[in-house]
Parts: structure tokens; C-alpha cells; sequence
């Protein structure tokens, strides 16, 4: 359980789950990974980087997505994952992989949502106040409180 004391930021990739619990009272940052048929295991960034690192390697089919494939390296991949995470408020649904839509440009995907709610990968040269997109529904969008 999460204390009031503690900030979560989750990052999803396929199935896996990966949630940074950070607590106020100490100086460090544990990630909460949740993969498919595993137990829940906690690691520390770097742990997290080596897992998405391996994960971003493996990727099945030639390239990775469009959103990924743009970096030079895969650490490069793993370093964006890690800061761009945020919270999508959507007046209406959205589902996994559909786009996140800025001034007509993909900006992001959608990792994981419920109605009207989705955790997104977003570039951080997205204003606070942006008015998003997705799935043909307007978006607001939610930084974690140490935003990138």
C-alpha cells in the first residue's frame, strides 16, 4: 500500500508494469516491476533501466515503435520511457497504443487507460497546458509532481 507520504509514477511496456514509489522522507526512488506470471519485484532505477534496456533489445519485429525508434541509441529509448511518463484526464476512451495527439502531431502513445483515464508516454517539450488528443477525445494532461 501507498503511504501519503510516497509519490507513484508508472510506466507500462506491453504487459509489463513498472511503478516509482517515491517517499518523502528519503532520498531515493524504488520501482515497483510487475511483469506477466512473475511476483512483484522491487528495484531501483538503474535495475529498472537494465530491464527496459533488455526488454527494448528483444523487441519482436525489425524496428521498435515510431516513438521509440527515433532515438539514436536504446538507452537513449530507455532514458525517455523512464522521464515521460504522465496521466492523460480523457473526455472519453482511449485504449493501449492509440495515439497521443498535439496541435495535429504525434506526441505519445497511450500505454494503459480505464474510462476516462489512460497512463501515457509523453515528450517532455509538451506544455502543462496542452490541449491533447486522443481517440478523437480531448485530453488533459498530468505530470507527476517532479516533472522532467
Amino acid at each position: 500500500m501507498v503511504s501519503t507520504a510516497e509519490k507513484v509514477t508508472v510506466i507500462f511496456l506491453g504487459q509489463v508494469c513498472a511503478a516509482r514509489r517515491r517517499r518523502a522522507d528519503i532520498q531515493s526512488d524504488t520501482y515497483v516491476l510487475i511483469e506477466p506470471g512473475r511476483d512483484e519485484e522491487f528495484v531501483s532505477r538503474e535495475e529498472l533501466e537494465a530491464r527496459l534496456k533488455g526488454w527494448l533489445e528483444r523487441w519482436p519485429g525489425e524496428a521498435l515503435p515510431p516513438d521509440l525508434a527515433r532515438f539514436d541509441t536504446v538507452d537513449d529509448a530507455v532514458s525517455y520511457l523512464v522521464r515521460s511518463v504522465c496521466v492523460l484526464e480523457i473526455d472519453g476512451d482511449a485504449n493501449e497504443a492509440d495515439e497521443v495527439l498535439y496541435e495535429g502531431a504525434s506526441v505519445g502513445r497511450v500505454t494503459s487507460a480505464v474510462s476516462g483515464l489512460a497512463l501515457a508516454y509523453v515528450r517532455v517539450e509538451v506544455p502543462d497546458d496542452a490541449e491533447l488528443h486522443v481517440a478523437g477525445a480531448q485530453a488533459r494532461l498530468h505530470w507527476p509532481p517532479e516533472r522532467p
